[in-house]
C-alpha cells in the first residue's frame, strides 16, 4: 500500500473509530497556514457537518488554542464539562489550560 498525503493536510489526526473495513477521523487545522498563533477550537455538529468557532480567551487576551479535549465529568459528584487545552501565547497566560463548568447551574 503506498501512502501519500493530500497537498491541503496539515492537522493533527485524531481517531474516533476504526475497523478492518472504515476509519472515522478528525483533524485539526490552522486558520492561516504554518501560522500557531491563528489555531482556534470548533464544535462540529457530526449530523449537519457544521462548525461553529468557539469564542475562548483567557483573562491575559490570549485566543490561540488547540489540542482541545472536552469531557462529561463530576465535580463533587455535580455533573460538569471538562475541557482542556494548549494556549499558544507569549505572556502568562500560555501552556496548559485546565477548567470546568458545572451543568446543574451551581
Amino acid at each position: 500500500m503506498d501512502l501519500t498525503l493530500s497537498p491541503c493536510c496539515e492537522g493533527t489526526p485524531n481517531l474516533y473509530a476504526a475497523s478492518s473495513t472504515r476509519v472515522d477521523a478528525g483533524f485539526h487545522y490552522q486558520l492561516r497556514r504554518d501560522d500557531f498563533g491563528s489555531e482556534r477550537l470548533f464544535l462540529v455538529d457530526q449530523l449537519s457537518g457544521v462548525a461553529e468557532q468557539l469564542e475562548l480567551r483567557t483573562r491575559d487576551g490570549s485566543e490561540s488554542v488547540s489540542n482541545g479535549t472536552v469531557e462529561l465529568v463530576e465535580i463533587g459528584e455535580r455533573p460538569a464539562v471538562g475541557v482542556g487545552v494548549y494556549v499558544f501565547s507569549d505572556g502568562p497566560q500560555g501552556g496548559q489550560l485546565i477548567y470546568y463548568r458545572t451543568l446543574d447551574g451551581g
